[in-house]
């Protein structure tokens, strides 16, 4: 079956002399794996560099296995990452993630979302802010979203003293907390922020402004959640 659809670049190799071997993520279709023969020879049909975090629109053969890639137009190519270390580095754990933790042929369109607005929000703002909203959506996203609403053992509404259990998904009052042994102590604000990105879209979660303390806090309740459930670390 032919198909034709928006894709980003996650990984490339060449094949041979002529021919390119890729990894896209497309917005229909989830993580496909192609080839693209005969692209060294400036065939027409192949209009993009097929650089990593590229926005293409690519034309193939769908397969369970190998896909054949017949055209490829660049659609956007991120140029400002590039020119920034720092911010090339943090869209590399965006498209890590994504090649490590989504199976392949699974479509996952809030996913592919969340990859091109995170990707073109790195122009104009703070990479550290861009990394933990990516993150925390992501969670929300693969159906992992930690709980930082209500007590996940007594479910009731938790606003003082907070602890956070990673193996349980979520925060646990003061009372309930004597029943676990590996949470830690957190700040409600910190929660708050967390909750907010979480229910909020894109657009809106960027408003966030959390001091620096804060902004440690999310950083390290994310990295032990994702250790945790999905083997992967973000620091």
């Amino acid at each position: 079956m032919i198909v034709k659809d928006l894709g980003i670049i996650i990984k490339r190799m060449n094949f041979r002399e002529t021919s390119v071997l890729v990894d896209i993520f497309t917005k229909n279709h989830g993580k496909i794996s192609g080839i693209l023969k005969g692209f060294y020879r400036g065939k027409k049909e192949f209009t993009s560099s097929l650089d990593i975090f590229t926005l293409n629109e690519v034309l193939f053969y769908l397969s369970g296995g190998l896909s054949l890639i017949s055209a490829v137009d660049l659609v956007k190519d991120f140029s400002y990452l590039s020119k920034d270390y720092k911010k090339a580095f943090i869209a590399a754990k965006f498209i890590k993630a994504v090649d490590k933790l989504l199976p392949y042929g699974e479509k996952n369109k809030e996913i592919f979302s969340l990859v091109y607005l995170s990707l073109s929000a790195l122009k104009e703002n703070s990479f550290q802010k861009i990394f933990y909203i990516f993150f925390i959506k992501f969670l929300n996203f693969s159906g992992l979203k930690p709980n930082l609403a209500n007590c996940i053992k007594c479910e009731k509404p938790v606003d003082k003293l907070l602890f956070f259990d990673a193996s349980g998904g979520g925060i646990v009052c003061k009372y309930c907390s004597k029943f676990y042994n590996n949470i830690e102590v957190i700040n409600p604000k910190t929660a708050a922020f967390i909750d907010y990105i979480q229910r909020e879209k894109f657009i809106f979660a960027l408003r966030v402004a959390p001091d620096e303390d804060t902004e440690k806090e999310i950083l390290h309740l994310l990295n032990i959640f994702f250790q945790y459930h999905l083997d992967f670390s973000l620091i």
